[in-house]
């Protein structure tokens, strides 16, 4: 079994790569030996390895710079994938793909699903919808897992970003009208070796193909999110300026953003729990292993 796996150097690709190395070879890549905008040394990259299994880690991920460079947004999130899909079909491979919960517009009342209309709001939204249907539509041994608010101990995130300023600052204004559920990159990378290995040892790995929404149990919105951190870490004996009384909630509309953001970001995981049997914890609990992995490395 060999798998090729992009984005060497992202959260979650860095917390798959060592939970996928029992199911065989594992080959990482980063910008540096590929690069995205570059679709015909991609196309060649994948083919001279020819792997069984082609994960996508990587996307263009900054949200309001996208806005004004759209060129590169849909490059990377759209035209790239296109790319791996097709290449995927040509070598008979499973291709894994990252969505995003910014396929939505937010308006919808109750957790989104699998079957609800994409209606993205922002460039970074519309290029990661582009690309999901293009899936859909070409490739019969697909996964697709639609994440939402990715953190992790490693690389740049709302949590590492709080608690860096509950270090320095006497308050915090948080958004408390946009409501989803943080996610730990531990977790994404989890379930997606699960799922690999229950289509490496089925007999019709075929009937897992799919769109699986995935992300912690619960909700959150930034601002729950932000006072959870911060009474959280000092507990754990963190040194505190901003104490949790002194983060103020706001509405969206009071922090204004390039790109705008869905309000409801909710997403019903009863299919991925149902097909592949498993349970998805919580975000506090999520979010409190990201705090014990924090203070073992000295970051918290």
């Amino acid at each position: 079994m060999k798998i090729l796996l992009f984005g060497r150097n992202g959260q979650v690709a860095r917390k798959l790569y060592s939970l996928l190395l029992p199911l065989g070879e594992v080959i990482r890549c980063g910008s540096s030996e590929v690069d995205f905008q570059d679709t015909t040394k991609l196309k060649e990259y994948i083919i001279h390895y020819k792997p069984n299994i082609i994960i996508n880690a990587a996307a263009y991920t900054a949200v309001d710079n996208a806005e004004s460079d759209s060129k590169t947004a849909f490059a990377v999130n759209t035209k790239a994938v296109k790319i791996i899909a097709d290449a995927a079909n040509e070598l008979g491979a499973w291709f894994v793909h990252y969505s995003t919960d910014y396929v939505f517009d937010g308006t919808k009342k109750t957790s989104y699903t699998e079957e609800d209309k994409l209606t993205p709001i922002s460039v970074y939204g519309k290029s990661k919808a582009l690309a999901d249907e293009y899936i859909a539509a070409n490739n019969n041994k697909y996964l697709i897992f639609r994440v939402s608010g990715v953190f992790d101990a490693c690389g740049n995130n709302f949590p590492k970003t709080i608690l860096s300023l509950a270090k320095t600052k006497d308050s915090l204004r948080i958004i408390n009208d946009q409501v989803g559920a943080p996610t730990s990159a531990g977790l994404i990378a989890e379930v997606t070796t699960l799922a690999l290995y229950k289509i490496i040892q089925s007999k019709n790995a075929k009937e897992f193909s799919g769109l699986y929404n995935l992300s912690c149990s619960g909700e959150a919105s930034w601002y729950k999110f932000a006072t959870f951190l911060v009474k959280k870490a000092m507990m754990m004996g963190m040194e505190i300026t901003c104490l949790p009384k002194n983060i103020t909630p706001i509405a969206a509309s009071e922090y204004p953003q390039a790109a705008a953001r869905p309000l409801n970001a909710r997403l019903d995981k009863t299919k991925l729990e149902n097909t592949f049997g498993i349970s998805i914890p919580s975000w506090q609990l999520c979010s409190s292993l990201l705090l014990e992995e924090l203070k073992v490395i000295g970051l918290l």
